[in-house]
């Protein structure tokens, strides 16, 4: 802006600055500041001031004028200090009949009065007979729209019937962005009044726009899109848009695009397409045609090479051929994640735990490492298009120009795990998802420093999603149509007793007493009954946003009461006592009111007495039901038993206190209590679990990380953390990640990673985390 008043003052020019209330605030008051400068220069009289720290000529012929539509989205109120430096004026509502008459007298029409008649009546008709639509425009642009295409007709074939050019520009202009069901309505407004009137093709070219609009940028197109059609850089250069050149916009929807954007195009609605085959369900028949053409793939293979050939089915009866086909085709639905093999995307869609992560994983690790090399993603709130590109072009490898890939005679498969986490912006656009959909649609990205296009080969996409809810966000039809959605289903009651009732029952069948192992089924309705229970009754709120609970809760269940010892467990009682203290350490460890963990503990209560027939007071007789393998120091192996003497526990933890000073560069003066006895223990249970991992939740100063170091030194194993000084980044960052992995993968050091709130100095960390 400084750029422009310094000319406009310098020889006396006039500017008009349309939509002058899209400039960012703190930029209007700058600009407020440069009026005032150059008005009180011209006050004073001078003929030369100093402006923006340069000398200038002054002349006070110079005006400044500017446009503004206040109320629209992405717009800025002008400050009361600047708006003061000008005259407002009030524009009314102009009369469409004298200007279209004139305008046409312009173009060199005789019969522009009725012309312009016409063309008003065919507005104002459809704007009462229309439906109300956010894309349709009758205002002036309209008017003028019609008007320039119709004298574009004239000067082409000068002969025509006025009539019919006037006919066409208004079919021209405003069919495109019509609803099917206004289009009759709008043909019977100007049946009686005009002709048929046949259709010319020019040479154009196009500059597609692919992607989710909003009111920010796409608004900065609008002097290409106005009359001026001139793109204005950022420099000050203008770039000047020829008669051949069209600009289009590909977007799923308009709900976050301004007036003043939709009135400058036509649009164009994908129900207009006549389809022979109706393409509703596009993704569930692309998904049958990659099923079928993997299930056909290796009898086409024989019979390229002649190792083989087609054996008629015609002997064979229908009733028969019907029994065989479906079985097979059933068998090619449920495994339709060997599309993978055969270069197809797919993408998984069901409740968390229920096993998505897990089986994609399961078939990358079976996949033959000769010819593959997977790459997880794990995507988050967080995750921005950026970060996904610059994670997946370090991956890439150069193959020639322009086009990069995998190493030569390898594929990359990249599995992208909750794909619809990356939140929305302020307009609903998912900018890492847009990435993922522009290498499927243009097989590549642009460069963000060559600003060229670098095309991506041999790669596969697999990905995972959860419907959407709790932080996962509604993901875009245009990137589903690419995938083979396959989806999971939540388990039912009697596949989960199937389930663990096969787990539990292996286990408790080997070395336990046969009264501890006919306890199976109860175990097993017990903890479906009470997922289930706390799944209805405990829903998350903004207070208690993670009552989350899925089926990885109810498998942590079975996976603590697994952690038992025959050589502990020799009555039914003792079986019963373990479920209770896993159900406490899944649920209730997770509860923060004394009103839930009163209604818990009645559900035990209860459910200890529906499905084993026992009282919970004559099972449970310790107030504190404490569990650990720590009960024998060095202990090996060690067993993971009740402890039944609880005010001795309080010793055995005072010595390993004794032992972490004597052995610790930093000593931890402890006064331990039995709260803190049973948070060491519930912390030791999580870390002798495999993937065990704890999210400890409270206010500073409550002890968390001296009892997880504590926790740390009593399963024996290392405790590391990071060092934040000043200057800690990134960089510092992944390098202490790296001596972590590399102290667990390659010296085979047992690790704990304690991390604290107060070490997060940017999110990129919890990213590298969640990855």
């Amino acid at each position: 802006m400084g750029k422009f008043f310094k000319g406009l003052a310098s020889c006396g020019a006039w500017a008009c600055f349309d939509e002058f209330n899209r400039i960012d605030i703190e930029v209007l008051s700058v600009v407020g500041q440069q009026v005032v400068t150059l008005q009180l220069g011209i006050r004073r009289g001078d003929t030369r001031i100093v402006f923006e720290g340069s000398d200038i000529k002054l002349s006070d012929q110079f005006g400044v004028f500017i446009t503004m539509n206040p109320g629209y989205a992405g717009r800025s109120e002008l400050p009361d200090s600047l708006a003061a430096l000008f005259r407002p004026v009030a524009m009314m509502v102009p009369d469409y009949a004298l200007i279209g008459e004139i305008m046409f007298f312009a173009y060199g029409f005789s019969d522009a009065r009725a012309l312009g008649a016409k063309m008003v009546t065919t507005f104002k008709l459809c704007s009462e007979q229309l439906s109300s639509q956010f894309h349709y425009d009758y205002g002036m642009r309209a008017v003028k729209t019609v008007i320039t295409a119709a004298g574009n007709l004239k000067r082409d074939d000068p002969d025509m019937d006025e009539d019919v050019l006037l006919l066409r520009a208004l079919q021209d202009v405003n069919l495109p962005k019509f609803l099917a069901h206004d289009i009759p309505l709008f043909n019977g407004i100007i049946s009686d009044l005009f002709p048929a009137a046949s259709d010319t093709k020019p040479d154009r070219k196009w500059v597609i726009f692919d992607g989710p609009v909003d009111a920010i940028w796409i608004e900065n197109m609008n002097t290409v899109l106005d009359d001026n059609k001139k793109l204005c850089l950022n420099s000050g250069e203008m770039l000047q848009m020829s008669k051949q050149m069209t600009m289009m916009f590909e977007v799923e929807d308009l709900s976050v695009a301004s007036p003043a954007t939709v009135s400058r195009t036509v649009t164009f609605l994908r129900s207009f397409l006549g389809e022979l085959v109706p393409t509703m369900d596009n993704n569930l028949t692309q998904s049958l045609m990659n099923i079928l053409d993997c299930t056909l793939d290796p009898f086409r293979e024989k019979l390229a090479d002649g190792t083989g050939e087609l054996q008629p089915a015609s002997k064979t009866p229908n009733a028969q051929f019907k029994d065989d086909i479906e079985p097979l085709f059933i068998f090619a639905l449920i495994w339709s994640v060997e599309l993978m093999s055969a270069g197809k995307h797919v993408l998984m869609v069901g409740g968390t735990g229920t096993g998505k992560t897990v089986n994609i994983t399961r078939y990358l690790q079976s996949l033959p490492a000769d010819v593959y090399i997977p790459i997880p993603i794990s995507f988050s709130a967080q995750t921005s298009a950026n970060q996904t590109q610059d994670m997946l072009d370090a991956k890439m490898e150069k193959r020639r120009k322009g086009v990069y890939g995998p190493p030569a005679g390898k594929k990359y498969i990249i599995y992208v795990d909750d794909l619809n986490m990356p939140k929305r912006e302020k307009y609903f656009a998912q900018p890492p998802l847009e990435l993922v959909r522009q290498w499927f649609d243009q097989g590549g990205w642009y460069d963000r420093k060559l600003l060229v296009f670098r095309s991506i080969i041999d790669i596969l996409f697999v990905a995972s999603m959860g419907p959407p809810g709790g932080g996962r966000n509604p993901i875009t039809p245009r990137l589903v149509r690419h995938f083979n959605v396959i989806g999971y289903a939540e388990l039912g009651d009697d596949s989960k007793t199937i389930i663990f009732s096969t787990i539990l029952g292996n286990f408790l069948g080997s070395g336990f007493p046969a009264d501890i192992a006919r306890l199976t089924d109860s175990v097993v309705r017990a903890s479906i009954s009470v997922y289930n229970t706390i799944c209805r009754e405990l829903l998350p709120t903004p207070a208690k946003s993670h009552y989350t609970f899925n089926l990885r809760d109810l498998a942590k269940v079975f996976q603590g009461v697994l952690m038992g010892d025959s050589r502990r467990i020799t009555e039914a009682d003792s079986l019963i006592r373990l479920w209770v203290h896993e159900c406490k350490r899944v649920y209730e460890d997770r509860m923060i009111s004394t009103q839930d963990h009163d209604w818990f503990r009645n559900l035990m209560r209860s459910s200890v007495k529906e499905f084993y027939q026992r009282e919970y007071d004559q099972v449970v007789t310790n107030e504190h039901l404490i569990y650990g393998d720590y009960i024998v120091p060095g202990a090996d192996p060690k067993i993971y038993e009740e402890v039944v003497h609880v005010d001795k526990v309080l010793n055995i933890m005072d010595e390993y206190l004794l032992d972490y000073n004597a052995e610790s560069k930093s000593p931890m003066s402890l006064v331990l209590f039995m709260d803190a006895v049973e948070h060491v223990s519930r912390i030791s249970r999580i870390i002798r679990q495999p993937m065990g991992n704890a999210l400890l939740l409270g206010v500073g100063g409550s002890g968390r990380q001296s009892l997880t170091k504590l926790a740390t030194f009593m399963a024996g194993y290392k405790c590391f953390q990071v060092e934040i000084v000043k200057g800690y980044g990134l960089t510092e960052w992944r390098d202490d990640v790296k001596k972590c992995l590399l102290l667990a993968g390659v010296k085979d050091t047992p690790v704990v990673f304690l991390f604290s709130d107060v070490q997060v100095v940017n999110e990129t960390m919890l990213e590298d985390l969640n990855g």
